[in-house]
């Protein structure tokens, strides 16, 4: 059994408190120890976002002040999160993995940014990274591995260390993993893991079917593709044909393979992920309606999107 899975039962109770209503703070604390103290995390300036350099104040939307900031036992990852964890909101958890496979934590900040102003705990592979900087500083993994199960592994301990920051904030029973490209094929493999809650594919698709794959896919999974002219396309077209065992949900938009990711907030491309996630992490049904029907708000003018779907409707 992974770390992760042994350490959440605390953790997973008070997630079940919330949804019942129940203030996560009526879950007994344990004493911090002090000699369970760990090194401070370092901030770092959303300004270091490709595109927000001479911005004042981070365009976001949602209602929680952004913070993005490296924990030293989480290394070379870049956190976002809310600004504010006191325990009376329980948060989602999103692992992020690159383009390219680049361990780069600031590749995608528009829209990691923005999550985390909704509320999402966001672990991005990479320390952050200058714009303008050599996106290759911090290297590149060499394909689908674990690293987003190890970094929730690692945030779910944290939910149980009571001198953490993140000490019963965490909701471990609303997980996702996410990526763009060579991103999308690690959260592909990330997503087998039985604890994952939902998994965004973008502009990505496996390189030849894979039953074993698919067949161990057991959440929901939207695709969110650049059109015929995003190299991923055939890819993912053949994803969606091979993958009948649970709901999925495919998008096109004819903007090539990069999306619209790192627009503002993430653009198109980051609105409609926040919705899956708004509606998969913490039921949202307003959010379902942009998925949900034959005449989804995504699936009629003036929606600039191609759907299909399966188990959805």
């Amino acid at each position: 059994a992974s770390a992760g899975g042994a350490t959440g039962a605390t953790a997973a109770a008070a997630g079940a408190a919330a949804a019942a209503g129940t203030p996560a703070t009526a879950q007994p604390s344990a004493a911090c120890n002090p000699a369970d103290k760990k090194p401070d995390p370092t901030p770092s300036s959303f300004t270091k976002i490709q595109g927000y350099q001479r911005l004042m104040e981070a365009p976001t939307t949602g209602p929680s002040k952004p913070v993005m900031e490296t924990d030293p036992g989480l290394k070379d990852w870049t956190v976002y999160r809310p600004e504010l964890l006191n325990g009376e909101q329980l948060h989602p958890v999103l692992a992020w993995a690159n383009g390219g496979c680049l361990r780069n934590g600031t590749l995608y900040g528009p829209w990691l940014l923005e999550l985390a102003s909704h509320g999402y705990i966001v672990l991005a592979d990479g320390p952050p990274t200058e714009p303008g900087s050599d996106p290759l500083g911090a290297g590149m993994r060499s394909g689908a591995d674990k690293a987003q199960i190890t970094a929730i592994d690692w945030l779910i301990a944290e939910n149980d260390r009571p001198c953490s920051q993140y000490y019963h904030t965490v909701d471990v029973s609303k997980l996702a993993v996410a990526g763009q490209s060579c991103g999308g094929l690690m959260s592909l493999t990330a997503a087998l893991d039985k604890r994952i809650t939902t998994a965004v594919i973008g502009n990505s698709g496996l390189f030849a079917a894979d039953q074993k794959i698919y067949t161990g896919l057991h959440s929901p999974v939207i695709y969110l593709i650049g059109g015929m002219n995003d190299m991923a396309y055939q890819n993912a077209e053949r994803d969606f044909m091979g993958i009948n065992n649970v709901p999925i949900f495919y998008g096109n938009m004819d903007t090539g393979h990069g999306g619209t990711w790192n627009a503002t907030n993430g653009g198109e491309f980051g609105r409609v992920g926040l919705a899956w996630l708004n509606w998969q992490l913490k039921g949202d049904m307003t959010a379902k309606k942009l998925f949900v029907g034959a005449d989804c708000e995504l699936c009629k003018p003036p929606s600039k999107w191609t759907v299909k779907k399966k188990m959805l409707d």
